[in-house]
């Protein structure tokens, strides 16, 4: 199993990969090669887990075979 981890508890449930010791205030874009990370898998799941019991907030994940597969991404306009 292969985790990332914010937030200032430290990794959680076993070994993680930390992406930064707090958490953001805001939504932030965060870009990851799984394959430079953990190597080659097979992916058979997704778990948001807040290890604080509290909540996690998650606007959209992507998965594309190379970086060029998000230039195919439409982008809607924000309207908030």
């Amino acid at each position: 199993m292969f985790r990332y981890h914010a937030g200032p508890a430290g990794a959680c449930y076993g070994a993680a990969l930390i992406l930064d010791e707090e958490l953001p205030e805001d939504f932030v874009v965060i870009t990851r090669d799984l394959f430079a990370d953990f190597g080659e898998f097979t992916w058979t799941g997704m778990a948001i887990t807040p290890v604080d019991g509290e909540y996690a907030l998650l606007d959209h994940v992507y998965l594309g075979r190379s970086p060029g597969d998000f230039s195919l991404i439409d982008v809607m306009p924000n309207t908030h």
